[in-house]
């Protein structure tokens, strides 16, 4: 199948002040040179330069707070600092904040928010690399679970493995996306994004409507019936409350209600082997609206083709990694008429993550984990030559 893709503090400095004499009182004559010369003499020649050099801050300072994408407390972790000038690490406080004090150095500044023992690691550690202008503010960080538990549906307390480097990987070297990742203005270089593309918690249920305006078919009543009982069938395998119907007349396309809706229409111009197509706007990784085409009315019965589209116009890609609804075009297995386990654990997670990030303020999450995961986790594996 072809999807479209829219376009989508430091430490204060330690001042040095140059204690100069205080002049007499009025009329009064400065103190001349004496014969050595040596208090006056030596004030006059101090050096700007070397004031200048003694006023640079010795110090980076890093604070910022955590929290956890499955709400549980953030202990037992260590936030680690570090430049060219060094390394230093603190405890992060029963509360989430952390505060670490690193040596000055040039160039960027790598933050590590991880388990003090990795024997014990249930995070992914979380991993940023920021220039010095940025390292200043407060770092939030959400952290992401290495498995997760499912609370609701079709797999209702099962436990998921997260597997972000699956989650990320391509479906093939042509095709440059994967579940958390959808090509955007031909860049794949989702190491500079904050977070993967998806819809949040918050945003839920979406309001989804027939633009029959745009349909190339007259959109009849059964149509809607057959396709909510698709959707119906989709909040089931996920346990939530994804979809509500709602009025085309009632949110205009070019108005603020068009946000937090997904337009559905039929497209018989779409190409001989492209069944639909779904895409998204949004704005940074949070999207905004989505829309779905389907190039044959009778296929909103299809449990396969609608569920892959809307997939998509929640926010996820193709994968390769696992069975799933929405399965590469270059994979060899077929798409699922439902979503997998697999599926429902990585969007659960996204749409739990996001609305964390955007509630608190946290930069990094799923992102940061996955560069975790790469960075920390992978490398000491490959240093225990595992």
């Amino acid at each position: 199948m072809t999807e479209t893709y829219l376009r989508l503090t430091r430490v204060a400095p330690l001042l040095a002040l140059a204690i100069v004499p205080c002049t007499t009182a009025l009329g009064a004559q400065e103190p001349g040179p004496t014969a050595g010369g040596s208090a006056d003499t030596a004030s006059a020649a101090t050096d700007p330069a070397d004031v200048a050099a003694e006023a640079q801050p010795a110090f980076q300072m890093v604070r910022g707070f955590v929290t956890t994408a499955d709400r549980r407390p953030a202990r037992g972790l260590v936030a680690r600092v570090k430049t060219s000038g060094g390394e230093q690490a603190s405890e992060v406080n029963s509360d989430g904040s952390f505060l670490v004090i690193a040596p000055m150095g040039e160039g960027d500044v790598e933050i590590v928010v991880d388990a003090a023992d990795p024997a014990k690691r249930w995070y992914f550690p979380s991993w940023v690399s920021l220039p010095v202008s940025r390292a200043g503010r407060e770092q939030g960080f959400v952290l992401v679970p290495r498995a997760w538990q499912i609370p609701s549906g079709r797999y209702a307390e099962e436990w998921v493995e997260v597997n972000l480097d699956k989650a990320f990987e391509r479906i093939s070297p042509t095709r440059p996306e994967s579940f958390f990742m959808w090509q955007i203005d031909g860049s794949v270089d989702v190491t500079n994004r904050d977070r993967p593309t998806s819809w949040g918690l918050e945003s839920l249920p979406i309001s989804v409507l027939f633009d029959r305006d745009s349909s190339t078919w007259t959109i009849e009543p059964v149509d809607s019936t057959t396709l909510w009982k698709v959707l119906d069938s989709m909040e089931q395998d996920f346990g939530l409350d994804l979809f509500t119907p709602v009025r085309a007349e009632d949110v205009p396309e070019g108005g603020p209600q068009a946000d937090r809706t997904i337009r559905i229409w039929v497209q018989d111009e779409l190409g001989r082997y492209v069944l639909g197509m779904a895409g998204s706007e949004h704005t940074e990784g949070a999207i905004r609206r989505g829309r779905v085409m389907i190039r044959r009315r009778r296929w909103f019965r299809d449990h396969v083709i609608v569920k892959h589209e809307f997939m998509h116009a929640l926010g996820f890609g193709h994968t390769c990694a696992w069975p799933s609804a929405v399965t590469g075009p270059m994979c060899y297995d077929v798409a699922l008429d439902v979503a997998s386990q697999f599926d429902v654990a990585h969007a659960h997670l996204s749409l739990n993550v996001n609305a964390l990030q955007r509630r608190t303020g946290a930069r990094n999450g799923i992102v940061a984990a996955w560069n975790g995961q790469k960075r920390v986790m992978n490398a000491q594996l490959t240093r225990a030559g595992r």
